[in-house]
C-alpha cells in the first residue's frame, strides 16, 4: 500500500520474493512554476511590493533527484539470499522484518544478506537514511500527511522561540494546490516522528522549521545539511532556518554566507488593538474576486487568480485563516491581507498584505494592519508577526505605525554554484 512517498506491504499469506528487490529510482522534484519565478512567494514579508532580491525570472536548473523505493526483479530467480523473507525471521527469537521493522527496513536487510551492504548500519542513498533503529530519514510528503505536517508546524509556534515557518506559509503556497503543496514539502522523521520541516518556496530556496527542542541538536543539524544539496537546483540557492539554530552554524562551516536582513516586526496581542477607522470585512468566496483584484493592483506580475484563492481557501491550513479587504469611504477595495492563526495563545501571521498601487500614500496599509491584528486578536492569538527587507524602509514604517515592533534582523544563508 502506497501513500504518496510511503510504502507498506501488507502480506498475510507467504509470498514469494525471488522475484523481487528494492532498487532505487529517480523521480525529479517538479517546481512550482517552470521558468518564473512567482513575485508572491515573499508577499507577506515585502507588503508593500518589494520583491526578494533574488525574485526574478530565471530558467530553472534541473534539480537534482529524488530517490523513491521500486520493485525491479532480481537477475536471477533462483537467488539463495531471498527465500520467503515475509513469512519468516532471521532465526529463532529474531524479528519478522515485514510486520516488525516496516519496509524501508526490509530493504536493508535484503541487501545484507545479498551481500550488498556490509551489515545493519547506516546507508545514506537517495537523501535518505536507513538503519536498524531510530535514525533520521528525510523524504517528500505525500498528500496523505500534509495534516500532520500542519498540525506539528502549529505545535512549534510559541512566544519565546525563534521565528521559522509558520502554518500560514504552507496555506499561502497552498494556492497552487494540495499535490504541488505536497511535492514541495520536506519532511526529517526520526523514529517516526517529524522532527524538521521544509517548504520549497521557489526551486532556489528552501525555507524550514525545526522543534524547538532541538535547535541545537548535532545530529538533525548535520543532517539538514547533508540534505540540502539534494533538494535544491544547482546554482545560487538559499536557505532560511531558524535564528540560533545549530544548521546554521555548520552552513557557515561549510562556505554558505548570509544574505541581504530581514526584519521580523511583531506586537502583542494581550491588550485590545485601536479601531483602524475605516471597513475592513472578512471575505468569502463570493468576494474572492475583490480579494485576487487587489492582490494583483498591489504587486507587478501577480498571478494571484479567483481560482487560486478557492485552492487555497480548501487548503486545511486555511481553517485558521481570514481574508481582509479594506474599503475606502466609496466602497472601493483598496486593500487586502490574510492572516493566518496556528490556534489559541500561540503567534498569528500576516502572509500577504498589499495596498493597491493607486491608492497608496493615505494610511491604508496601517489601517489594514491594525485590522489583521484585531482579527487575530478576535481568533484567539497571542501575538502577531510578518517579515520584511530591511531594505524596505516604507514597509518598516507602516508596522510600526501599527503598534508592531521591530526585532533582531535575521538573515537567510547562500551558497554560489
Amino acid at each position: 500500500m502506497c501513500t504518496g512517498d510511503r510504502c507498506e506491504l501488507l502480506v498475510e499469506t507467504p509470498v514469494d520474493v525471488t522475484a523481487m528487490v528494492v532498487s532505487q529510482s529517480a523521480t525529479p522534484y517538479q517546481p512550482p512554476e517552470v521558468g518564473v519565478a512567482d513575485p508572491e512567494f515573499t508577499q507577506g514579508r515585502a507588503p508593500l511590493g518589494s520583491p526578494r532580491k533574488h525574485n526574478q525570472s530565471f530558467p530553472h536548473a534541473v534539480p537534482k533527484p529524488i530517490h523513491r523505493p521500486t520493485l525491479t526483479p532480481l537477475p536471477s530467480p533462483s537467488h539463495p539470499t531471498a527465500t520467503n523473507l515475509w513469512k519468516t525471521s532471521l532465526g529463532p527469537g529474531q524479528p519478522n522484518f515485514a510486520a516488525d521493522f516496516g519496509w524501508w527496513r526490509l530493504k536493508v536487510a535484503v541487501e545484507w544478506l545479498m551481500g550488498t551492504q556490509s551489515g545493519p548500519g547506516v546507508r545514506r542513498d537517495g537523501g535518505m537514511v536507513w538503519d536498524w533503529g531510530m535514525g533520521l530519514e528525510m523524504g517528500v510528503a505525500g498528500v496523505g500527511e500534509l495534516g500532520a505536517v500542519v498540525g506539528v508546524l502549529r505545535e512549534w509556534q510559541r512566544e519565546g522561540v525563534a521565528l521559522q515557518l509558520h502554518p500560514g506559509d504552507l496555506g499561502w503556497f497552498w494556492r497552487f494546490g494540495e499535490e504541488r503543496t505536497a511535492a514541495a514539502t520536506r519532511v526529517w522523521r526520526r523514529g517516526g516522528e517529524i522532527v524538521a520541516i521544509g517548504m520549497l518556496d521557489e526551486p532556489d530556496w528552501l525555507r524550514t522549521a525545526i522543534a524547538p527542542e532541538l535547535l541545537r541538536d548535532e545530529e538533525l543539524a548535520r543532517r539538514i545539511v547533508e540534505d540540502v544539496p539534494g533538494v535544491l537546483v544547482e546554482g545560487k540557492v538559499y536557505v532560511e532556518t531558524p535564528t540560533g539554530a545549530l544548521v546554521q552554524d555548520l552552513l557557515f562551516k561549510d562556505g554558505w554566507k548570509a544574505d541581504a536582513p530581514w526584519v521580523p516586526v511583531w506586537r502583542d496581542l494581550t491588550d485590545p488593538v485601536p479601531d483602524p477607522g475605516v471597513r475592513i470585512d472578512v471575505i468569502g468566496a463570493e468576494e474572492a474576486h475583490e480579494r485576487t483584484g487587489v492582490q494583483r493592483a498591489s504587486f507587478d506580475g501577480s498571478t494571484f487568480t479567483d481560482d487560486r484563492w478557492f485552492a487555497m481557501a480548501d487548503g486545511l491550513p486555511y481553517a485558521d485563516a481570514r481574508c481582509l479587504v479594506l474599503r475606502n469611504e466609496i466602497g472601493e477595495s483598496v486593500a487586502a491581507a490574510t492572516v493566518w492563526s496556528a490556534g489559541e495563545g500561540r503567534p498569528g501571521y500576516i502572509e500577504p498584505m498589499g495596498v493597491h498601487r493607486l491608492h497608496r500614500g493615505r494610511g491604508y496599509g496601517t489601517a489594514m494592519v491594525l485590522g489583521c491584528a484585531r482579527t487575530l486578536r478576535e481568533m484567539g492569538s497571542s501575538s502577531i508577526y510578518t517579515v520584511t527587507p530591511a531594505t524596505n524602509v516604507g514597509a518598516v514604517a507602516t508596522y510600526q505605525a501599527a503598534g508592531l515592533e521591530p526585532l533582531d534582523e535575521i538573515r537567510s544563508q547562500y551558497r554560489e554554484a
